[in-house]
């Protein structure tokens, strides 16, 4: 017994009007073709020396303590990346231990907690009070004061940070703990560790 192939029999117009999809309003028409040329990227290169950058990857290194008193890894900056108007970096408190309070002279920052707790004290004489869990994030606005606890006995934090500082440091302002918050006297901070 043979096999036989049916080929299709071609599509006639009648019926490519019946399947083709209704047409668009002026307003949603495609933007015309353009030639081949003006669709391809520039060549390997073209782009980044047009712009004077470069895509820079940074692999991660030995964590150090900082002069806000986390412990920061090596992360986005101007020195490691010649960033111009961002840093990012993980910061982390051990267990049992704080940073030190400052705030950031002109400088935007946001953090995200990727593991653990953070009790952030932040705004005026560090009145406010609030606990972060894994998955929050915190906006912090140029020039409000801000301090990190980790109070857990057992676990790390860990959290992005993200600032509008590339130089990172150059904008850290120290401030005093004020009298509501000495009982963190006794919490040490985790750059001294």
């Amino acid at each position: 017994m043979g096999h036989s192939h049916r080929i299709p029999a071609p599509v006639t117009a009648p019926e490519q009007r019946a399947t083709q999809p209704p047409a668009l309003h002026p307003q949603q028409q495609p933007p015309p073709a353009q030639p081949e040329a003006a669709r391809q990227f520039p060549r390997q290169g073209t782009w980044h020396a047009e712009r004077g950058t470069t895509c820079v990857v940074i692999r991660p290194g030995a964590a150090s303590p900082d002069q806000q008193g986390t412990i920061l890894s090596t992360g986005i900056g101007r020195a490691t990346a010649g960033a111009k108007a961002l840093c990012m970096h993980l910061a982390m408190l051990p267990p049992g231990t704080r940073g030190t309070p400052h705030f950031h002279e002109g400088h935007e920052s946001s953090i995200w907690i990727a593991m653990g707790e953070a009790e952030v004290w932040h705004g005026p004489s560090l009145c406010g009070r609030t606990v972060l869990h894994g998955g929050d994030f915190l906006y912090i606005p140029e020039g409000i004061p801000h301090v990190v606890v980790n109070r857990s006995e057992t676990d790390m934090m860990v959290a992005v940070v993200a600032r509008t500082d590339p130089a990172e440091r150059e904008s850290v302002v120290p401030v005093s703990l004020p009298p509501h918050l000495d009982g963190l006297f006794a919490v040490p901070v985790a750059a001294a560790i």
